[in-house]
């Protein structure tokens, strides 16, 4: 078990000497990321297999806050027949939406993520950005 812990927190540690590089490189303060939820709409129940979009924070115990962005639209989401998936789990993930009508009003999401602690900044970015999108 302390082996576990221990790698946990050297990937903590790592990741956070990342972020601390990029500021420095950017010099700026990076107050949060803007990151996918998953690799499409909402996923039918049952369906969700992507969860590296979201655990990854978990592992790095750093505050993320999911929101929604817009919807499926069926004129405006249409399967893309041209179409050439890059791999195996791309063409797993394009086949999930070869009947759109069925994602039809699904919430396409983003998410927020700030740095440990940072929960109530978290929030904020996502007051700000739904503010800049016309949200109230």
């Amino acid at each position: 078990m302390n082996e576990l812990i221990s790698a946990r927190e050297t990937y903590r540690n790592q990741y956070a000497r990342t972020w601390n590089e990029r500021e420095a490189s950017f010099d700026c303060t990076i107050d949060c990321l803007l990151t996918p939820v998953g690799p499409s709409a909402a996923p039918l129940h049952g369906t969700a297999k992507w969860w590296g979009y979201t655990s990854v924070w978990n592992l790095l115990d750093y505050p993320a806050a999911v929101f929604p962005v817009t919807t499926v639209d069926l004129v405006k989401d249409q399967v893309e027949l041209d179409y050439q998936p890059r791999n195996a789990l791309d063409r797993e993930n394009y086949n999930l939406y070869t009947s759109p009508e069925v994602y039809a009003n699904a919430p396409i999401g983003l998410q927020v993520v700030g740095r440990r602690f940072d929960d109530e900044k978290v929030m904020r970015c996502v007051e700000m950005i739904e503010r800049a999108m016309g949200k109230e």
